[in-house]
């Protein structure tokens, strides 16, 4: 399946389909995350994501994701739909890592824009 329609899909609430070697259709296995954005990016989520949360999200809240087994930190960020320009930081359990970083069920996830300070 194409990345962006499993993306759509996956947004939508959808579970996309596979096709096996066998021709069989089967639902693709979900895996659970754990997301905590940072100052704001808690505010550039997608809207469909915002509308999960009537309370609103906060810099810091944990958001429960599913995604389909195998995702990378990139398809997380997509999903989100957060503009890659403003992350300067994705740390996965704790441990910076780069956007092809391929995810497991469990993981918590950690994104931050860059800080300034004075």
């Amino acid at each position: 399946m194409e990345p962006v329609l499993r993306r759509l899909l996956v947004g939508a609430g959808h579970r996309p389909l596979s096709v096996s070697p066998q021709g069989v259709k089967r639902n693709v296995i979900q895996m659970k995350l754990y997301v905590k954005l940072y100052a704001t990016l808690a505010r550039s989520v997608s809207e469909s994501l915002l509308a999960q949360h009537p309370e609103g999200l906060r810099a810091g809240s944990r958001l429960e994701v599913e995604l389909p087994e195998g995702s990378t930190l990139a398809d997380l960020v997509d999903y989100l739909a957060l503009p890659r320009k403003e992350i300067k930081v994705l740390f996965v359990n704790a441990r910076s890592h780069d956007f092809d970083y391929r995810l497991e069920s469990g993981d918590e996830v950690g994104i931050f824009p860059p800080i300034g300070g004075g």
